[in-house]
């Protein structure tokens, strides 16, 4: 065959590309019946948001033993979970990942605290109305489980990947992960101890970085815990 006959023509490659469209269009209406649809070509960015909402979702409500709607409520535990999410954004920015907005879900971004939003107390008032913005969020989602706890009570091994994940890629590209580290020793912790689940749980956790500026909580990380390899990204769960 000769180069033209190889290479598809401009014209086929445009129907191809239209059909496929057209495809993921018809899809999306569909499955918009039972959640927010977004098309993208991010994929990365999209897996990377998930692992962030994840890193935050899966442990707390681990550890609490509760939805996580019922302890969105609490401003330490807002705070924890913005702290969260912000070591996830900046070890994506480190990453050069462009996280892409999850349907129905806040800016990750937008939501990322600043160096003055971390402390020490009293925080600004962006702090606090990004707390409420989160705890809002939160509270539409009041059903959400943990996908660990639903794990342990089926008796299987719970494995924090997220907050693993988190942590080891951002020891390759040097961004600190006090809080994401924190969480994954809080939850191997409960699982080989068999500690009872609760908000002392997460005060704990949260009592390790509180009144530092989150740059300086690195050194108060546990690190009798290495954090899991990062060649993969762990698989996926629904928020």
């Amino acid at each position: 065959l000769d180069d033209a006959e190889q290479q598809p023509s401009a014209a086929g490659a445009a129907d191809h590309t239209a059909a496929t469209t057209a495809q993921l269009l018809s899809t999306a209406r569909l499955l918009e019946a039972v959640a927010p649809v977004t098309i993208t070509d991010n994929l990365l960015g999209a897996r990377w948001s998930q692992i962030a909402w994840e890193s935050v979702v899966e442990p707390l409500s681990f550890l609490a033993g509760a939805r996580i709607g019922e302890i969105s409520r609490h401003p330490f535990v807002q705070q924890l979970a913005l702290e969260t999410l912000t070591e996830a954004v900046e070890v994506a920015r480190a990453a050069e990942v462009t996280l892409e907005r999850l349907p129905g879900a806040p800016d990750l971004i937008q939501l990322a605290l600043s160096t003055e939003e971390r402390g020490p107390a009293p925080l600004p008032q962006s702090a606090i109305d990004k707390r409420n913005w989160l705890g809002a969020v939160a509270g539409r989602y009041g059903r959400v489980h943990s996908r660990l706890l639903l794990t342990a009570e089926r008796g299987a091994a719970v494995v924090p990947r997220a907050n693993e994940h988190v942590s080891a890629v951002g020891k390759k590209v040097g961004v600190g992960t006090p809080r994401q580290q924190g969480l994954a020793a809080a939850v191997r912790r409960r699982v080989e101890r068999g500690e009872k689940p609760g908000l002392h749980l997460l005060q704990q956790v949260y009592a390790r970085g509180v009144d530092k500026p989150l740059e300086a909580r690195a050194a108060t990380a546990p690190t009798d815990e290495p954090p899991a390899p990062a060649e993969e990204l762990p698989a996926s769960s629904v928020l």
